[in-house]
């Protein structure tokens, strides 16, 4: 019959209370987990604003939307309740997209560096060319004479057009044209440049060519206008990524770069070649763009954000490890103990975010969880009293961060290698548990692992 020494803690005495402990230990190292996600925030927010400050001098994100014919006509209207009340003429447009589209562009990527933070900018040569059918008004009755062609002009969206390097000269037909800043009231876009072009011809297409050199940053992406689109992108960036409603029929990625060509027929577009004043399709062109994002290919904060949202799993695994030496071997591990431990599992998150801004996520990753795995196992030799213990729990734990690095670098089957990681993992407590006496696990010695 086993007594009951009233000196040892009851914490000693109840496994259930020591469970309980240990649950809260866990509780209470979501507070610095907290912080440390707070600081992956706030590291995130100051890169962002790095970011912004250089783009702001050198170009920012450019999306591309144009040429667009922009016809005016003069139309008459009159009072329909007051039939004596005198006509009034009011100005209207008509937008006019180009019957064959081509673009090619090439982006040569810099990196600029603000503090510790490096921001990929382009200097982009592109050149739009294609043609427009001779512009038809007669879908809204508009008689000839009240159609405007000598203000006929053509119109190039360009989101941020101050981050263009040269005059732009127009080739409309052959003739030049230069282009003037600002774009006209009945375009769809606020920001970009046009040209009054010669509209009364008997032409029956009108041919164009415009050179555009340009900077930018981070991505760049066009409006494929044309009944038939051809955009041709050419870079020395390694990492693109490639975004839009339509990714690019042909690509081709190398150590030197990459290229891409992306065709589309105005038949998988939402709107059409040509619409009148009364309507809008601003939304729709803008959600039709096409192009590439120059991101790195690990971005630290995300993948450190991410790997943050496994930490319970690490607590729970860890402290559950330690539980089953303390049965399996008769021994005893402090609360304190414990609460070390994870506080140097808690510590991973904040070196491996630290490092990643100067080492690169997969370096930083290796440094600061072979860093943890020696701290731990040089500590639970002492905790543990014995090396093999100390080496199971420390080479446990080195799976364990393995197994976190694959579930980042696959995001898409991340969730089928953590459930089948946790099936596991329970399987192996379960297998290791299966003859413990749990009713009388206080009370009956088992033989220690050495």
């Amino acid at each position: 019959m086993s007594s009951i020494n009233p000196i040892q803690p009851i914490y000693e005495r109840s496994n259930l209370i020591r469970i309980a402990l240990l649950a809260f230990i866990m509780l209470l190292l979501q507070i610095p987990i907290g912080m440390v996600e707070s600081t992956i925030h706030q590291r995130s927010t100051t890169k962002d604003e790095a970011v912004a400050e250089v783009t702001q001098k050198w170009g920012q994100a450019q999306t591309l939307i144009g040429p667009m014919l922009i016809v005016p006509y003069n139309y008459t209207t009159t009072d329909a309740n007051n039939p004596k009340a005198a006509a009034t003429v009011v100005r209207r447009h008509a937008t006019f997209l180009p019957e064959h589209f081509q673009i090619k562009g090439q982006l040569a990527t810099e990196t600029r560096s603000r503090g510790i933070f490096d921001v990929p900018v382009y200097q982009g040569n592109v050149v739009l060319s294609g043609d427009f059918q001779k512009p038809d008004l007669s879908a809204w009755q508009v008689p000839p004479e009240q159609i405007l062609w000598n203000e006929m002009k053509l119109v190039v969206g360009l989101s941020d057009a101050r981050a263009i390097q040269e005059q732009v000269t127009l080739r409309w037909d052959d003739l030049p044209f230069e282009l003037q800043a600002g774009t006209d009231r009945g375009a769809i876009v606020e920001s970009g440049f046009h040209a009054l072009v010669p509209g009364k011809s008997n032409r029956p297409t009108h041919t164009f060519t415009i050179p555009l050199h340009v900077n930018g940053s981070t991505s760049f992406y066009v409006a494929p206008l044309g009944k038939d689109s051809r955009i041709v992108l050419n870079s020395d960036w390694r990492d693109p990524s490639f975004q839009g409603n339509w990714l690019p029929r042909t690509r081709n990625i190398t150590e030197a770069g990459f290229s891409a060509e992306w065709a589309i027929p105005s038949l998988g577009r939402n709107y059409p070649q040509q619409w009148g004043y009364d309507e809008s399709f601003t939304q729709m062109v803008r959600n039709s763009t096409v192009g590439v994002s120059l991101i790195h290919a690990v971005d630290p904060y995300r993948m450190s954000e991410r790997s943050v949202k496994y930490q319970i799993l690490f607590l729970v695994l860890t402290f559950a490890a330690i539980w089953l030496f303390e049965i399996l071997a008769n021994i005893k591990v402090h609360p304190m103990q414990y609460l070390f431990i994870g506080m140097a599992l808690c510590l991973f998150y904040l070196l491996e975010l630290s490092l990643s801004e100067h080492l690169g996520f997969i370096a930083a990753y290796a440094v600061a969880s072979t860093a943890v795995v020696m701290t731990v196992l040089a500590y639970t030799r002492v905790v543990l009293r014995a090396r093999r213990r100390a080496a199971l729990l420390g080479g446990g734990l080195a799976l364990l961060y393995a197994y976190l690095f694959t579930l980042l670098q696959e995001q898409s089957y991340s969730l089928l290698a953590g459930s089948i990681g946790l099936f596991l993992a329970l399987g192996a407590v379960m297998y290791l548990t299966r003859n413990i006496n749990w009713f009388g696990i206080a009370r009956t010695p088992i033989d220690p692992i050495r």
